[in-house]
């Protein structure tokens, strides 16, 4: 697992306090509501791409529970199972889906926003 300061891409232990404004770009799936998000900003970040249930789930939740209330986590994740099981299993926890992006090669970006 890799955590990583959404800001940077290199590997970091700590969370960061600034925020970043990501683009939309074509093909970027709308939120939940069924607009487009404007924000997708992240406190930290996870690559569980390599990972399998329920270690994705696991893994996430870790990262999840590193955060504020209210901190954001980007998942980025690949493959049907995972896709199914982390947003339903943050959503019971409490957790908010707020957003999902796909790119052409199947790997998913989900961006959860930890309970208050």
């Amino acid at each position: 697992m890799v955590i990583r300061n959404a800001d940077s891409n290199y590997p970091q232990a700590r969370q960061s306090n600034s925020s970043q404004t990501g683009d939309i770009m074509p093909g970027d799936k709308a939120d939940a509501g069924g607009g487009m998000v404007q924000d997708w900003r992240a406190d930290a970040a996870i690559d569980i791409t390599a990972e399998r249930c329920p270690m994705t789930f696991v893994r996430t939740r870790i990262a999840l529970d590193r955060l504020a209330p209210g901190g954001r986590l980007s998942v980025t994740l690949r493959g049907e199972e995972p896709l199914r099981n982390v947003p339903r299993s943050a959503e019971a926890l409490g957790h908010r889906v707020v957003a999902r992006r796909e790119a052409a090669d199947g790997v998913v970006e989900l961006l959860i926003e930890r309970a208050r």
